[in-house]
């Protein structure tokens, strides 16, 4: 066993397959962050310049704190919210804590 920790990519990917009934706390890699936001971020709306640069200047700071404020996928694992998050800690090259909900409808977002 190399000893080396799941990523949030493989994280997430586990609980698309089996999405459980109640959030999870995932500490979200920039390298998964960018992953998601390059596989799975389709026909969202544009993200929120102001905000990425206001959530990654906290992210840098360390003064980005777990809220609850979600991450959420739908059933065929596209990102429903959470962009502008994950953004950020592209931006910032810097790992977050979120929760993060699966199996969300669509319609109902």
């Amino acid at each position: 066993m190399s000893g080396k920790t799941e990523s949030a990519l493989e994280e997430i990917g586990q609980y698309l397959a089996n999405p459980p009934a109640t959030s999870r706390i995932i500490d979200i890699d920039p390298e998964s962050a960018a992953i998601i936001l390059e596989e799975r971020n389709k026909g969202n709306r544009p993200p929120k310049p102001n905000k990425v640069q206001q959530f990654a200047a906290d992210m840098i700071k360390d003064a980005w704190g777990l809220t609850g404020d979600t991450l959420k996928f739908a059933p065929d694992g596209r990102l429903l919210d959470g962009q502008n998050r994950l953004a950020a800690g592209v931006r910032a090259g810097k790992s977050f804590k979120t929760h993060v909900v699966f199996g969300i409808d669509p319609a109902l977002f």
